[in-house]
């Protein structure tokens, strides 16, 4: 039985390496470039190559990578700020009628949340951190809130 197990493990471990070694990409001579001035040869610039291409998208410069918004409070005005946190008490008011809202404030850049949300970029979320009481205790809350043009979504809320 002992000597079966084995054989059986050794022919799982050399079909593995089998396949393996299939799915990795084929060795591939490199194709020797034109030297100086060879004729006959595609000399494109990658400039001319990117405007012929329809597809081709730039990628973005520093100064554009600037302009984007790193902080999620940031990315906010005032009036922004003013608009969420009282669209969060409006949204506790009639879904969380039970709890007494004490205050609300906005999380820092390096909540985890965000890492947790991280398909939404600075402006288009922000976490409020609730302090709430229900039934005599204080309850601290998170509250997920999505920016978008068409207005705010609560999109988690929780402990």
């Amino acid at each position: 039985m002992r000597k079966n197990i084995v054989a059986l493990l050794s022919l799982f471990m050399l079909l593995s390496l089998i396949a393996c070694s299939k799915t990795t990409a084929p060795d591939v001579e490199p194709t020797a470039a034109p030297i100086g001035g060879e004729t006959g040869s595609p000399s494109a610039l990658p400039s001319e190559t990117a405007s012929a291409d329809p597809a081709y998208t730039p990628s973005p410069t520093e100064a554009e990578l600037s302009e984007q918004p790193t902080s999620y409070l940031g990315a906010l005005s005032d009036e922004e700020k003013a608009r969420i946190l009282a669209f969060a008490a409006e949204w506790y008011a009639e879904y969380f009628f039970e709890y007494e809202v004490l205050s609300m404030k906005f999380a820092d850049d390096d909540d985890l949340g965000y890492d947790y949300y991280s398909q939404y970029k600075p402006g288009e979320i922000i976490i409020l951190l609730v302090e709430t009481t229900h039934g005599g205790r204080g309850v601290y809350r998170k509250c997920f809130i999505t920016i978008s043009g068409s207005g705010y979504e609560v999109i988690n809320d929780g402990y």
